[in-house]
């Protein structure tokens, strides 16, 4: 027998207060650490390279994510106790729903296929021993396909009200029969994301196997196996939350506020492991200003490891 989501997921009121309080702490600082990471990119002319940009692509779908997630959780904290009406937002603002819901799917389809652009690049580098930059292509890959698909919704009233939150919240339609919606956030949200991270994982795991036959030195090692650092936040950001919402017929709290946990690290993570760390290490503070230095330790994270083991290959004659 078929079941709405709604009934499945009913919170309580305090319940419900608590999951906006710790998606609004996970996602406020990370808006403001992606702006950083961001601004520091478009300052300093040094660290716009091509691999850099690739990145900024990344950090900019990860900035509407947080962004919109940020606005729904200080919504439904700021308005939670003025109105005892059960409103969603569907319902009084059609149109906003509409295109948070949108927003959100393609927001997240985008970082994907982005990180997915970084690993392709990664192996072309190894295996081919090419640089060069396919933008149009990559565009295509990158926002073309995640525009097709967070459309598809539309056409059958797949985008909606999402709980818990329901006055703020917009997503994938949980007011549908259970079997309409899972056949939606499967084929529109989850099975993207879990092809992308598949053939992540399959790529990295292609050139570790062919950097570690050239190289020797533990530091080089340590750098290679932090290239599984780009799958690792794909698998702990959705995969995780993706597999069990599907297997599980009813979640209980202590799921609901793990599920929101692991998606809304999203962009902290992004901006920590592939490039704030990078930038941390070259930009310093003088005074009011902020200054790019060159001679600087080398971080072991994000697009500089990428270009560290090019290097590596590259002198091993592959």
């Amino acid at each position: 027998m078929n079941q709405n989501y709604s009934i499945l997921l009913e919170l309580t009121k305090e319940q419900e207060l608590t999951l906006a309080i710790e998606i609004a702490t996970i996602c406020v600082p990370s808006v403001f650490l992606l702006i950083f990471t961001l601004y520091c990119y478009l300052k300093f002319e040094h660290l716009n390279n091509a691999q850099f940009k690739l990145v900024t692509r990344i950090l900019y779908s990860d900035l509407i994510y947080e962004s919109i997630m940020s606005a729904i959780s200080l919504s439904y904290i700021i308005t939670e106790n003025r109105s005892n009406e059960e409103t969603s937002f569907r319902d009084s603002y059609p149109t906003f729903c509409y295109i948070q819901a949108y927003l959100s799917n393609f927001s997240i389809l985008t970082s994907t296929a982005w990180t997915s652009i970084m690993c392709h690049t990664l192996y072309m580098q190894v295996y081919r021993n090419t640089s060069k930059m396919y933008y149009y292509q990559y565009i295509f890959v990158g926002y073309v396909i995640p525009t097709m698909i967070s459309f598809i919704p539309f056409y059958v009233d797949g985008y909606g009200v999402t709980y818990p939150m329901e006055s703020t919240n917009c997503f994938y339609n949980m007011r549908l029969e259970r079997r309409s919606y899972d056949l939606y956030i499967t084929l529109c949200y989850y099975l993207p994301i879990w092809v992308a991270f598949l053939y992540n994982l399959t790529i990295i795991t292609l050139v570790v196997r062919r950097i570690l036959k050239h190289i020797t030195d533990f530091t080089n090692k340590t750098q290679v196996f932090a290239l599984f650092l780009y799958p690792t936040i794909l698998f702990i950001c959705w995969v995780i939350p993706g597999l069990v919402q599907q297997l599980n017929s009813s979640q209980s709290i202590i799921w609901q506020y793990l599920s929101y946990f692991f998606c809304n690290i999203l962009g902290l993570l992004d901006a920590l492991c592939y490039c704030f760390t990078e930038i941390f290490t070259k930009i310093r503070i003088n005074g009011c200003n902020l200054e790019y230095q060159e001679d600087l330790s080398e971080s072991n994270f994000g697009t500089q490891t990428s270009q560290q083991l090019t290097q590596v290959v590259d002198s091993q004659q592959l």
